[in-house]
């Protein structure tokens, strides 16, 4: 029992001591194996390291790579949208231009159908009114003509060969008898009669109305003088163009419908040039007029100015005669903005606007001229008043006329036979010279007669205006003489 609890014991004790072993001795020193597996570990870290570091770079390398990649088609992309942007810009643009031309001539069209309704409610307005004056005149009218003609018949068979100085006299106590006999003509008799001597006045408007033509010619001829070629092409082209003309045919059909006889069409405008170019060149010469042209120094520009102005002066009369002069500026001013382009001028936009300023201030309404053009252009427009101006209106039968209140005007008018304008260096002034007919003016000494009465509306009219102002009416004078038969 002994020695087998001795041998279990030595087991047990065998047994600890194998446990024992086991365990890591950590006071020992390390094996050769321990060490070189320290040492190869230790060597083996740079190049793991270095290993690592490659592969940072190569990682860095990638992503920078991919970053630049992706910059690049970020750059492309965004030239790709500007050039579709650029190339799309041109057409947005055309695409309003077209809209908005589209809506500038939607709203052109509109307000010509707004103007046309207006010209047509004026029409019809001012029809009414004559309509009904003229009815209240043809029931009047030639029963007072007769008792007028009684009157006077009454008087002269009382008398026993009446002198001068009776007949002044009668006129001087019957004024208001007087001149209405010297206007009224009896419609059968188709004369004037009573103290002046028969003249068939419509027959010598008519006479001067078939030479019209020629006349025309000649005062184209006389405007052409005044330019080179290259500027007279621009304005000959602006005389013959289909809107100059349309504006004038409708004029003569809107006024002929106010009983406007006087003419107010492109003869009337071709005069006004000629009597304006013939004004500018005399005043040029002159150191105080020349210094208030608004172009002082260039006498070619003052000349265009001035017939641009003249020929689309009344052009405004096709829309409405109320204010006629802002219609024609209206319809000038897209004409001779191209008219313009095809000259040599350095400043056309300032030309235009001088231009429409002359074409405002040409009549007195507008107000006293604003530069010596507009003066020019306002008196030469009062300074058609011959028998030229009287038109086929003064054809009609006097007595027509006289019921509408136009025989005073066409008759003035008829005893004017031709204007002069000339220089008087004595006075420092141009010298508007009338030629009147003396059978038809017969009273001339004592300032009597029918053209005396027109051109006495000229002076207290159209010259009187240009006193405002700078007085612009210094410059000019007005003067009658008899025509020689």
């Amino acid at each position: 029992m002994t020695d087998e609890r001795e041998d279990n014991g030595n087991e047990e004790d065998s047994n600890s001591d194998d446990e024992y072993e086991a365990e890591p001795d950590y006071g020992q020193e390390p094996t050769e194996e321990e060490i070189q597996r320290f040492i190869d570990a230790a060597e083996a870290q740079p190049d793991y390291d270095q290993e690592l570091a490659e592969i940072e770079i190569q990682r860095q390398n990638d992503l920078y790579e991919a970053q630049q990649a992706y910059h690049q088609e970020l750059a492309e992309i965004e030239i790709q949208r500007q050039i579709d942007l650029a190339e799309a810009q041109p057409d947005y643009n055309q695409e309003l231009a077209e809209i908005e031309i589209q809506r500038q001539n939607d709203l052109y069209e509109a307000q010509q159908a707004y103007h046309q309704e207006l010209a047509e409610i004026e029409i019809q307005k001012q029809l009414d009114l004559y309509d009904s004056r003229i009815y209240y005149l043809e029931t009047s009218a030639f029963t007072k003509i007769q008792n007028k003609f009684a009157e006077f018949e009454k008087w002269e068979k009382e008398q026993e060969e009446p002198e001068k100085a009776d007949l002044s006299r009668w006129k001087s106590e019957h004024p208001e008898q007087a001149n209405q006999l010297f206007m009224c003509i009896n419609e059968n008799l188709k004369t004037l009669r009573g103290p002046v001597p028969s003249i068939p006045v419509r027959a010598k408007i008519q006479s001067v109305n078939e030479r019209m033509p020629s006349i025309i010619t000649e005062i184209i001829d006389e405007t052409h003088n005044h330019f080179e070629e290259p500027d007279w092409n621009v304005i000959n082209n602006t005389i013959e163009s289909s809107e100059l003309k349309s504006a004038y045919h409708l004029s003569k059909q809107y006024l002929d419908n106010l009983r406007f006889y006087a003419r107010h069409d492109l003869i009337h405008a071709l005069l006004v040039t000629k009597y304006s170019l013939e004004l500018v060149s005399l005043l040029y010469d002159n150191q105080e007029a020349k210094s208030l042209f608004s172009n002082q120094d260039d006498l070619r520009v003052i000349k265009l100015i001035v017939t641009f102005a003249s020929l689309w002066h009344d052009s405004g009369n096709s829309i409405s005669r109320e204010n006629h002069q802002d219609k024609s500026v209206m319809l000038a001013r897209p004409h001779i903005s191209n008219r313009l382009t095809e000259l040599d001028l350095e400043d056309r936009e300032a030309i235009l606007i001088e231009i429409l300023k002359v074409i405002t201030f040409h009549t007195s309404e507008s107000g006293h001229c604003e530069n010596l053009e507009s003066a020019v252009v306002r008196l030469a427009d009062g300074i058609d008043c011959t028998i030229l101006r009287c038109g086929e209106s003064g054809e009609q039968a006097p007595l027509d006329l006289f019921v509408r209140g136009q025989i005073s005007h066409i008759y003035g008018k008829a005893g004017i036979d031709e204007v002069e304008i000339s220089n008087d260096p004595g006075q420092n002034r141009i010298n508007v010279k009338f030629s009147l007919d003396p059978i038809m003016n017969p009273d001339l000494d004592d300032f009597v007669g029918p053209s005396i009465i027109e051109l006495q509306e000229l002076q207290t009219g159209k010259l009187q205006s240009l006193e405002h102002g700078p007085d612009y009416a210094r410059f000019f004078q007005i003067d009658i003489s008899r025509t020689e038969h």
